[in-house]
């Protein structure tokens, strides 16, 4: 055995590692000291990601804790950056995304299992950093559209900035957010639906049967049929207002992206050749392929600085989007609340059938998450679809249109302060609910006019036929609609002048119908007075100069087709 009093024993080498250690200890800077596990759960409450990128460039200690346990610690500081009814829709909205299921009775079972309260949370082993990645690029677009969309109608809209009544507070802007990832589950499942449509028939369609016809009397195969349990199964997770605030969602978006989409369209030849019609409303039939893309694309397509930039957003779409107007695989467009259509069949709704009471919770259902303002309950039960058989009335009921200004999105103050005068049930139910008849709800609002006209759709049929042309030669990118209108129309008006008048009033002899010759003087004066003072000249169109001097005296002035893109 080695003896501790001398040199180099083992007692005095001990020491000296001691002693070494310690001293190493002391150069330690505090950060250092604690385990890395303990490291990554203290970076877990860092509130932004700003902080833990200083915080990982800031020494290599903190980067590995980081790295140990990146999924953890970014999943933590998102989760964290929620008001708590936004988080619970977003884990939702997850677990909904990462859900495998083909057929209408997987599906019904994987949608009950993911919104049962055992299922409300994500474990660890789905957590990838890649995912949650993605969850973060789609929160910074629901952040994103929860802003922009609310501004937009505040600023536009003629209800929504009437007497500065409207404001986004966090109730607003907790629902818009809520609503988007309520959009973004229902395309998910929209998506699987398509893929396995008939899945459980081993691909065969059929007629419904009798039994079939009961639970849902409208449709008319067995395709719609699942269609119908499967959207039916996902609207009774939630109640009537919060699906009522997923059409809205959508539509609002819909009008969003129509204008800066539109004059992209008109002015890329790859694109122009492919859809030769404009997103012009909710239910035009391109206006769900470009929704079907998801809000981080959405995001990228509007805040691309310039065409070029929003070209290339185009170009990741893979594979390309497919424009046939009656394309079978397209996403419908969630502007059916299938539960509630059910419910008010059962029940045999009539108009005013459940007038001067509260509404029926058979009709509202129960909430994913309950709101803390009546505002959205309150305008639903008034302003809805559905308010025929809630309310009394002696005369026929015009529906309101108010999905396109998100009236299920507000408080009931801004209501109020908007002159929605006996909006609250409890006084609408005693003393009825009226609008005064220069409200703006009565106005119109066509925030797409611009590229819904004959004219607009003509000249942007004949552009596609250029941009084919075009592309055949070996041209792609940047094409100048507003100078290939001039040319065209200074064509068509050379040759217009040219034609001998005999041949002229011929044509116009032929159009069989006052009304299309009026169509005729409307459309052509707005750009080409020369050519109208030429048919009114022409007395032997068939047609009574005083009739065409009073098509003239009212025409409209029409919107300046060159106006930039306010996007």
């Amino acid at each position: 055995m080695s003896d501790p009093s001398k040199p180099g024993s083992s007692m005095e080498s001990s020491n000296d590692i001691d002693m070494a250690s310690d001293t190493s200890d002391n150069k330690m800077s505090p950060i250092e000291k604690p385990p890395p596990e303990v490291l990554s759960y203290a970076l877990s409450f860092i509130p932004d990601r700003a902080s833990i990128r200083a915080a990982m460039i800031s020494g290599p200690t903190l980067y590995n804790a980081f790295k140990q346990r990146q999924a953890y610690i970014a999943s933590c500081i998102l989760f964290n950056s929620m008001d708590e009814p936004v988080y619970r829709e977003a884990i939702v909205t997850f677990n909904m995304k990462i859900a495998e299921w083909k057929g209408v009775k997987a599906g019904i079972k994987a949608i009950n299992r993911v919104y049962s309260s055992e299922q409300q949370r994500i474990y660890s082993q789905f957590l990838t950093f890649d995912r949650v990645k993605e969850m973060w690029r789609l929160h910074k677009a629901v952040e994103y559209f929860a802003e922009r969309l609310p501004s937009s109608l505040i600023r536009n809209h003629p209800v929504v900035k009437y007497k500065n009544a409207y404001s986004i507070n966090t109730n607003v802007r907790v629902r818009f957010q809520r609503a988007l990832y309520r959009l973004d589950a229902c395309l998910k499942i929209t998506e699987l639906m398509i893929a396995s449509q008939l899945h459980d028939n081993h691909g065969k369609n059929r007629a419904p049967t009798e039994e079939e016809h009961k639970e849902a009397h409208w449709v008319h195969c067995l395709k719609d049929l699942e269609e119908h349990r499967i959207l039916k199964a996902f609207h009774s997770q939630y109640s009537a207002v919060e699906i009522e605030q997923l059409t809205s969602i959508c539509g609002m978006l819909v009008t969003e992206i129509a204008p800066s989409f539109n004059t992209f369209l008109e002015r890329d030849i790859e694109l122009g050749t492919q859809l030769p019609y404009y997103i012009t409303h909710a239910l035009c039939p391109g206006s769900m392929s470009l929704i079907s893309q998801g809000l981080p694309f959405l995001k990228d397509f509007l805040t691309a600085g310039s065409r070029p930039l929003r070209a290339k957003v185009m170009r990741r779409i893979n594979p390309p989007i497919d424009w046939n107007p009656n394309l079978p695989t397209r996403p419908p467009f969630p502007g059916n609340d299938e539960q509630l259509t059910c419910i008010v069949h059962d029940y045999e709704g009539t108009p005013g059938k459940w007038a001067r009471m509260d509404t029926p919770d058979f009709m509202m259902r129960t909430p994913f998450i309950k709101d803390p303002d009546p505002g959205p309950e309150c305008a639903w039960h008034v302003l809805s679809r559905y308010a025929i058989f809630l309310n009394e009335s002696d005369e026929e009921v015009t529906p309101y249109q108010s999905l396109p200004w998100g009236y299920v999105f507000w408080d009931i103050d801004m209501f109020e302060k908007a002159e929605f005068t006996h909006i609250r049930i409890e006084h609408h139910n005693e003393f009825g609910f009226t609008l005064e008849a220069n409200h703006p709800i009565h106005d119109s609002w066509q925030p797409l006019a611009k590229w819904d006209s004959n004219m607009a759709t003509d000249r942007l049929l004949m552009s596609s036929q250029e941009k084919v042309y075009l592309k055949n030669r070996g041209e792609t990118g940047y094409f100048n609609f507003d100078s290939w209108i001039l040319e065209t129309e200074a064509h068509l008006f050379q040759e217009l002048n040219n034609m001998p008048r005999e041949v002229l009033a011929n044509a116009m002899r032929d159009m069989a119908t006052p009304e299309l010759l009026q169509q005729f003087f409307q459309t052509m004066e707005a750009q080409h007075p020369e050519i109208v003072q030429m048919a009114i000249d022409l007395s032997t169109a068939g047609v009574g100069n005083a009739w065409v001097a009073g098509t003239l005296t009212e025409t409209p002035v029409p919107e300046d087709e060159n106006e930039d893109d306010a996007n």
